[in-house]
């Protein structure tokens, strides 16, 4: 899973199985940028919709849900891991602070994810034990990765 670029520089996902490459659009976006799947063949990502970006979850029957962080500034929601229960994590950015944060989205209700002492988390994966993955960085602009459940 990936992203390509063609000839009018226009970005679309892909995606590699079993020998196959396949390209992996939503409809009626401008980017799509594929991040994370799960066991199921459901995608989610980033897609762009003119200078905005919004997470996205593609199942695996082909329906299309954007996923926008409540209260964040329009444009900056991105999703980058699913588990097979359908938890969702990604970041967006708060506009009352002008930060990226994390979040993790299970059944329609978001929750924050922020590592402690961090300046900006980053979650990247979820497992299907709900083991979140991910890296945060400090004040001084130091990285640092983190597992938490």
């Amino acid at each position: 899973m990936g992203t390509y670029n063609d000839a009018s520089h226009k970005t679309h996902g892909f995606l590699y199985s079993g020998g196959t490459w396949s390209t992996l659009d939503v409809p009626g976006v401008g980017t799509t940028i594929p991040r994370g799947i799960n066991n199921l063949g459901d995608v989610v990502g980033s897609v762009g919709v003119g200078l905005n970006f919004h997470g996205f979850l593609l199942d695996h029957t082909g329906q299309v849900t954007k996923i926008d962080f409540p209260g964040s500034e329009p444009g900056t929601t991105s999703a980058y891991g699913i588990n097979d229960a359908g938890q969702i994590v990604g970041t967006y950015e708060d506009p009352t602070i002008n930060k990226i944060e994390g979040y993790f989205l299970n059944q329609g209700r978001f929750t924050i994810v922020r590592y402690p002492g961090a300046s900006t988390t980053f979650p990247q994966g979820i497992g299907n034990s709900t083991v979140v993955v991910g890296k945060w960085f400090d004040d001084l602009g130091n990285t640092s990765g983190f597992v938490a459940r």
